[in-house]
């Protein structure tokens, strides 16, 4: 059986989204991602990370994989880390997933602004996303 991969993998500047490489499991769709070790590949973004986007689809380690980047000028669907209140200001939370903007003393990384708010932890929400800006709150 033969696999066709099409994809924007052309050198050059691409609009809004790339095909990059999974370095590790991407569990769910719609998590933060950041670059990886190895160059054109991508892992679940940590609280530390700066995140570059996130991901269209579950993918295993190796996979080809769709990143839609952040500051991209239109919404993206991200994964809350905990319940999120419509109009929070967003930050990289554990495991890729996206957290109210903390006011506690910190470094943090904004992404975006929830244009919906989240009930619980594990719920996709809609985000008008903003390039990553590393943020320390001092206490």
């Amino acid at each position: 059986m033969q696999n066709l991969i099409f994809s924007n993998v052309a050198d050059g500047t691409h609009a809004g989204s790339c095909t990059l490489t999974a370095g590790e499991a991407l569990p769910r769709r719609h998590l933060l991602v950041a670059l990886a070790g190895e160059a054109g590949t991508v892992k679940v973004a940590g609280a530390a990370d700066l995140p570059i986007g996130t991901v269209d689809d579950e993918a295993v380690a190796g996979d080809p994989i769709a990143v839609q980047f952040l500051g991209g000028g239109r919404t993206l669907t991200m994964v809350a880390a905990e319940p999120i209140p419509q109009g929070a200001e967003l930050a990289v939370g554990a495991g890729g997933k996206v957290q109210a903007l903390a006011t506690a003393a910190g470094s943090y990384v904004q992404v975006g602004l929830a244009l919906a708010g989240a009930v619980a932890e594990g719920e996709p929400l809609e985000v008008l996303s903003r390039f990553p800006q590393k943020l320390t709150i001092a206490s």
